[in-house]
């Protein structure tokens, strides 16, 4: 949208769409979006036909008080200090919250993660992102009975602990995506991953995780048959000072984004380590910003997609030299090693 979204656009639509089944509003640089909770609610109680709903930057909302039947997919962004979260949807599967990065968000994280077991029982994919995420939020969702989901994001949570790790792998037994990018879980905690998942889990997303090594990257490797993707950007560092503002995060369906503000306490980590990798289904494999890898030995048959960007302390002659199964020579793995 080039132009602001308010109560007047969201009446033109919906007057000159009655049927609409599917709407996403993206917001240009200069643009402002001014929906209200109000807004929201009366806009999608109204749209007896819509299942998709996708709206960026919801920082005037105030509240969620959202009831369809028709809703398969809600995705919302920028949000901030919701007084009230209801979103009754049984026929949500997929749903997305992503919250501004700020200190005074007042939202209740641990109520809102409690109340989608009772109003959204079809739950399948589930991605959060906040700051404020805690082991205790974790351990609401594991108690909120969404037996059925499949593709689990917690983002930025810095709080979110092995403790956490603990609660989704007793809640949750079918697992096919686990994107814990931004918390501070350890390799026991990547252990518990490894050995709770290992018939599901064909994505892995640990990037900015400070306390995790080499070690466990490498057990979680032998341990997960099915892995597809796996991405530990910035998690193997060397360099133990406090890290630039920019992070990435992996989507619902473990793609990449680009978040502007992250900043990691990490604890001492040693100052090399060697990384082997052998795998026969990898395909992706992102180790950007690990400046802790000196060595790195992979033997992917089926991988496609090596980021090995900013790992400076990389020898790209050594490594060309222990990528089996893939096509790069020196000159390729110092490219992927400088952008």
């Amino acid at each position: 949208m080039e132009s602001d979204v308010d109560a007047t656009m969201l009446a033109c639509l919906a007057f000159s769409c009655p049927n609409m089944q599917s709407l996403e509003i993206s917001m240009a640089d200069s643009a402002v979006n001014r929906m209200t909770g109000d807004e929201l609610t009366r806009f999608i109680s109204e749209k007896k036909s819509l299942t998709v709903l996708k709206v960026d930057r919801c920082s005037g909302l105030g509240f969620l008080n959202i009831n369809s039947t028709s809703l398969s997919t809600l995705w919302l962004s920028d949000l901030s200090s919701i007084t009230k979260y209801v979103i009754n949807c049984p026929n949500l599967s997929e749903l997305s919250l992503i919250f501004s990065q700020q200190d005074n968000d007042s939202t209740d994280l641990i109520s809102m993660m409690d109340s989608l077991g009772r109003t959204c029982l079809n739950l399948r994919k589930l991605h959060i992102s906040s700051i404020h995420l805690c082991n205790e939020a974790v351990f609401a969702l594991g108690s909120a009975n969404l037996r059925g989901l499949c593709m689990l994001s917690l983002l930025l949570g810095k709080k979110i602990t092995d403790a956490a790790v603990a609660s989704i792998v007793r809640s949750f037994t079918s697992l096919e995506l686990l994107d814990l990018s931004g918390s501070c879980i350890t390799d026991n905690g990547l252990g518990m991953i490894s050995k709770a998942f290992p018939d599901t889990l064909t994505r892995l997303l640990l990037a900015m995780c400070p306390n995790i090594t080499s070690c466990g990257v490498q057990v979680a490797a032998v341990q997960l048959p099915l892995l597809q993707l796996m991405d530990c950007g910035k998690s193997l560092c060397a360099n133990v000072q406090p890290e630039a503002p920019r992070s990435y995060f992996g989507d619902l369906n473990g793609g990449i984004r680009f978040c502007s503000k992250l900043q990691v306490t990490r604890k001492q980590q040693p100052t090399y380590q060697k990384l082997i990798i052998k795998h026969a289904n990898l395909k992706k494999l992102s180790l950007w910003g690990c400046s802790a890898i000196d060595a790195l030995y992979v033997n992917c048959p089926e991988l496609s997609d090596l980021n090995l960007n900013s790992c400076i302390n990389l020898n790209p002659g050594v490594t060309s030299s222990f990528l089996f199964g893939t096509e790069l020579d020196a000159s390729s793995v110092s490219k992927l090693i400088n952008g």
